[in-house]
């Protein structure tokens, strides 16, 4: 996560999030893999902030990319249903 000084910013990538079907106890376990949920190489990027967005960030947030709300957990849970 990347945080800017002075504020409650936080800045998050997601990449190569993947799904695990199965019980918890495989939650950590590396030889599983999982099912990949973004495609074509696909990144989340993750904003989080209280009272205001910095000016800097509201500007480069301006581009041609979907702005969704989304749970990561609900992605997986498609994935593997």
């Amino acid at each position: 996560a990347y945080f800017y000084p002075g504020t409650d910013l936080r800045l998050t990538f997601d990449r190569d999030l993947r799904a695990l079907p199965g019980d918890m106890a495989h939650l950590f376990d590396p030889s599983l893999g999982g099912i990949p949920v973004l495609e074509n190489g696909g990144v989340i990027m993750e904003i989080k902030y209280g009272k205001y967005l910095p000016a800097f960030l509201r500007k480069l947030t301006r581009v041609n990319a979907p702005q969704l709300s989304l749970s990561k957990y609900a992605l997986c849970r498609e994935r593997i249903i």
